[in-house]
């Protein structure tokens, strides 16, 4: 506690938040833990030096009671209107979600009429999903439709993603299909906000314009604006077998090479005395560029890092990574608990503590070559698979596949993903001052879709990309403790780290082998439920016969039913046996089970 005391208050600040998650104390309980952060909190200011010596106890209650009540406040079910099954809605732009081959989606804010709009009150958050044959919606007007409103259900299954828990931590509970278009009218007035996302909007439609090619005006939507919500699904794909899917998302990196951009131009213009002022310049310029993107997650917590760590510098402090990291943590999750359980949060930090915990031991295994290049590639190769080591365990937990040709995609295209964003910036501010210069647009054109080729060739490995890893939390966390002791191979490698690394290993590989037999034993009729379609599955000893219908979309089934259970299940033997449009029911173990 004398050493790290954030790193131990955020701790205990997030297990006040996990204890609210998962035991869901009542109003009265939480107003027991307030009361006991409250008594903590006054004894803190006491000078009784006997109580004094507790004092790091109670940093730990005030901190604990603390994520409980953010739990508890952040997370109240808002009132709604009464609502059909299909209603007549008003409502407005909030934020564009990724479309599909049919429809695009929206978050919208809805209200059920005009006079609860006027007064504000009664509005609730929705998922719209609107044909593709309609237009697009945007910040500038008001939107009235019919359509068949739906409560986002749990999944039936728990081996299936949570999507309803999901957007109910962003205050969305209802789901909406309008199938025969909307009417709108204009907006009077725009709040800041809206104003900002309207000018995104319309830059976003500008790019979309241009004469750049299809996959660029992607890419370059991607890496400076945020949005991937129109980008081909093959190029997606094409980024997560690669291990490079982080370039696609704004994340440090990103926020880092602009950054250094804004820096590099104010180092020139203010004189070298005014260091600090090129610094608190380039900040101020990261956090517009922030708020013009949406501010999304993943931008909010880079720009933050970068703020606090630069703030040490500003301060002539010594800067502390724990520190730093902790920081930025805690005020994240004041504002908002639920980031908490976002994967992006939590993927972030175990990145940013991968490269704290395994960079340097990693280098000092490299000799120091006088070769720029060399040194270039030596640290490439060094961050990216210390990032990697860092989110390794959620990377299995949460997406059940690993990557091998990760590490050589990332030495291969890291060196020019500044060339990349940079150019995309640069292109960005040319066509939202309505600058043609095809010259330019060529020539960046020419060199992404250069580079998009090398990453559909070298995500054309198939035999590199492991999938279908099963992986619970109890298995997570031994992976935590051998990835801690793992770094002792680098700076202290002896007998003794070895063989505390070998004993972790074999526990860890019992655990496995333990869960794999009793999965084996087990015997199971599952009813799977994709859609409208009704799956069964029938699982004896090692092997899965499913049951579906002949017209099921036997490959989204397969992506979205077959491989996450047979993940969950720890088995990849299976078959599936189509069942005939006329037939729409089956009898298994004396039971009968619907198939639709």
């Amino acid at each position: 506690m004398q050493k790290q005391p954030l790193v131990i208050l955020l701790l205990s600040f997030i297990l006040g938040i996990l204890a609210q998650e998962f035991f869901g104390l009542s109003v009265n309980k939480v107003c027991i833990v307030l009361v006991l952060s409250a008594l903590a909190l006054i004894i803190f200011f006491t000078k009784n030096i006997k109580l004094l010596r507790f004092k790091n106890i109670f940093y730990v209650i005030i901190a604990f009671g603390l994520g409980v009540f953010m739990h508890f406040f952040q997370n109240q079910i808002p009132r709604f209107p009464k609502l059909e099954k299909e209603e007549t809605l008003i409502f407005k732009l909030d934020k564009k979600l990724k479309s599909n081959d049919k429809n695009r989606k929206y978050e919208v804010i809805a209200w059920k009429s005009a006079a609860q709009k006027i007064a504000d009150s009664l509005s609730f958050r929705s998922i719209i999903i609107i044909p593709k044959s309609e237009e697009e919606l945007d910040f500038k007007n008001f939107y009235q439709a019919t359509g068949f409103v739906s409560k986002i259900e749990p999944p039936q299954n728990d081996y299936q993603f949570n999507y309803q828990k999901y957007l109910q931590r962003k205050g969305i509970f209802y789901q909406t299909y309008l199938p025969k278009g909307f009417k709108k009218s204009s907006r009077k007035s725009l709040n800041f906000a809206e104003i900002i996302k309207q000018n995104r909007l319309e830059l976003l439609q500008k790019i979309e314009k241009s004469s750049i090619s299809y996959n660029t005006k992607e890419l370059i939507k991607g890496i400076i604006l945020a949005d991937r919500t129109e980008m081909n699904s093959v190029t997606v794909s094409d980024f997560q077998k690669t291990g490079l899917v982080h370039i696609l998302a704004i994340s440090g990196t990103h926020i880092a090479i602009i950054f250094g951009l804004f820096y590099f131009i104010f180092i020139k213009i203010f004189p070298p005395r005014w260091r600090r002022l090129a610094i608190i310049s380039s900040i101020l310029f990261i956090w517009m560029f922030a708020v013009f993107i949406g501010l999304g997650s993943s931008v909010f917590r880079a720009c933050l890092m970068l703020t606090i760590y630069f703030s040490y510098v500003i301060l002539q402090r010594k800067t502390d990574f724990l520190h730093s990291i902790s920081l930025a943590a805690f005020v994240i999750l004041l504002f908002n608990v639920n980031q908490f359980f976002d994967v992006g949060f939590q993927l972030s930090f175990s990145a940013v503590l991968g490269i704290f915990w395994f960079n340097q031991p990693i280098l000092q295994w490299f000799p120091k070559w006088q070769n720029k290049v060399l040194n270039l590639f030596k640290n490439i190769f060094s961050v990216t698979t210390s990032a990697q080591l860092g989110t390794l365990p959620l990377v299995l937990f949460y997406f059940h596949q690993y990557s091998w040709i990760s590490i050589l995609a990332n030495l291969i295209i890291l060196p020019a993903i500044e060339i990349l964003i940079i150019g995309a910036l640069f292109i960005t501010i040319l066509v939202a001052f309505g600058l043609k210069t095809f010259a330019i647009f060529n020539v960046y054109d020419s060199v992404s879709n250069f580079i998009l080729k090398i990453i559909h060739w070298l995500s054309s490995f198939d035999f590199f990309l492991v999938q279908n890893i099963a992986m619970n939390i109890f298995e997570v966390a031994i992976l935590c403790v051998f990835l801690y002791y793992l770094r002792f191979i680098f700076t202290k490698f002896n007998l003794k780290t070895i063989l505390n690394l070998g004993y972790i290993f074999i526990f860890f590989l019992a655990v496995r082998v333990g869960l794999y037999f009793y999965f084996q034993q087990k015997e199971e009729i599952v009813t799977h439920q994709y859609y409208k379609q009704k799956i069964v599955s029938r699982k004896k000893n090692n092997s899965v016969v499913f049951y579906m219908k002949n017209n099921a979309d036997e490959m989204n089934v397969k992506n979205f039913v077959v491989n996450p259970y047979l993940t969950s299940i720890r088995t990849s033997d299976f078959q599936i046996k189509k069942v005939p449009q006329s037939v729409d029911s089956i009898v298994l173990g004396n039971k009968k089970f619907e198939v639709k």
